[in-house]
């Protein structure tokens, strides 16, 4: 009789604690749902943000809307207004609780069993970050962060994240590497991609000027937020970013396979050599766009050495006027100009070997520098930066000049690993 009472009693016990586990299991997922619910109305709003359309009464609309998870430095008015979004999963609110729980015996195991819990019935550790700023009454940058956390079932301090950061600037690149060594421009002028080094993650950085096309914009600025409620989690940054399908960032990141791993199409070989053309392929307008200065020069003499694996043109030049930036040097003084085009740099290679467009003495050019001359320094050029100077290409140059702004108080957390 005792053995019976006993065995019913634990059979009570039993259904009760899975009757529990099942009610704990049906709130996770329903707070799950929530936050992606919750994650999606976010992003429709942020994509109802049109770059220099939308004026200040929208934008502010959604200060007041998201209040409870918005913040901002300073004045946050017509005049400016820096205005940051930031959701966490439930996952990523008890990962934070699980961190500061480390050092206490009694809320820690809990803490740490509740969270294993709620990751194996589907919870996923994310964060969702869009930001917008405005300027003179205008929306003139936003940008969106989604960093997605993949645990190790056995073990919840191992793992990677997935990241992706977009984000919108008035110029792509601070230096020449878009422009001379990079097809990327040619092939999309409007936005860039790139991934970091030296991170336990999969991560894609995404740049895209405000005058993209307001379609592409919304596809670089779209997460694929099915990956928080999927009931088997999400390991690719393809998986949480739809957008980067094809741009194989990760397809040979580690020789195991551990992260990454995705096999390249059929026809892409992993070589380590990029052949370029000598003729840029940029259009004109976005070199502009990127420059920090263009003169408009007369050639007075030029030569070239033509070597082994190398061609060095060197010119000495006119300034006629400076048609973006400014110059150390004025109008009617001479400048000397190097430009080079190497048959090998690195992982890249010209082909054919020879200067794209030549400084012929006694012809007017339009130069382009993005890193600035500095007098008495020759300046120092390479492909895409010397163009013929016509009526034609002049317009082309001021196309992409108009769409340069500038924001008055620059992003404080710009130099962080992942910005806002």
């Amino acid at each position: 009789m005792k053995w019976a009472t006993t065995v019913r009693k634990f059979r009570r016990a039993a259904v009760t604690m899975l009757g529990l586990l099942l009610l704990l299991g049906a709130i996770l997922r329903t707070q799950s749902y929530l936050f992606r619910r919750q994650a999606e109305n976010l992003m429709a709003d942020f994509q109802t943000l049109k770059l220099r359309q939308t004026k200040w009464p929208e934008a502010a609309s959604l200060t007041r809307k998201w209040g409870t998870y918005g913040h901002y430095q300073g004045d946050c008015n017509t005049s400016f207004c820096r205005y940051t979004i930031d959701l966490r999963s439930p996952v990523e609110e008890m990962a934070a609780r699980y961190r500061r729980a480390w050092d206490n015996r009694l809320i820690y195991p809990i803490e740490l069993s509740l969270s294993r819990l709620y990751w194996l019935l589907g919870g996923r550790d994310a964060d969702l970050r869009v930001t917008f700023v405005v300027q003179d009454a205008i929306v003139l940058r936003k940008s969106a962060v989604f960093i997605y956390q993949v645990f190790s079932p056995g073990n919840l301090n191992n793992g990677y994240a997935l990241i992706t950061t977009s984000r919108a600037t008035s110029r792509l690149s601070s230096d020449e590497y878009l422009l001379t060594y990079s097809d990327q421009l040619a092939k999309h002028p409007y936005y860039t991609y790139n991934r970091p080094d030296g991170c336990n993650c999969q991560m894609a950085r995404v740049s895209f000027v405000p005058d993209a096309p307001e379609s592409e914009i919304r596809w670089l600025t779209t997460f694929n937020l099915a990956c928080l409620t999927n009931f088997m989690p999400c390991h690719d940054l393809e998986d949480i970013y739809p957008a980067s399908e094809g741009w194989h960032l990760y397809d040979w990141h580690r020789d195991d396979g551990t992260l990454g791993g995705r096999p390249a199409p059929a026809n892409q070989e992993n070589t380590k050599l990029t052949v370029l053309p000598v003729e840029c392929r940029v259009p004109i307008f976005a070199r502009a766009r990127e420059a920090d200065q263009i003169f408009s020069v007369t050639s007075l003499k030029e030569s070239q050495e033509q070597r082994l694996i190398e061609v060095d043109e060197k010119a000495t030049v006119r300034l006629d006027s400076v048609l973006k930036g400014s110059a150390e040097y004025n109008p009617g003084e001479s400048i000397d100009v190097i430009t080079s085009t190497f048959r090998y740099y690195g992982q890249f290679e010209y082909a054919p070997l020879k200067i794209e467009t030549p400084l012929t003495p006694g012809k007017h050019f339009l130069l382009l520098s993005v890193q600035g001359e500095k007098k008495p320094e020759p300046l120092k050029l390479e492909r895409c930066l010397v163009l013929p100077d016509t009526p034609e290409i002049r317009a082309e140059l001021q196309r992409g000049i108009v769409h340069n702004d500038r924001i008055r108080y620059p992003n404080p957390n710009a130099g962080n690993f992942i910005p806002d």
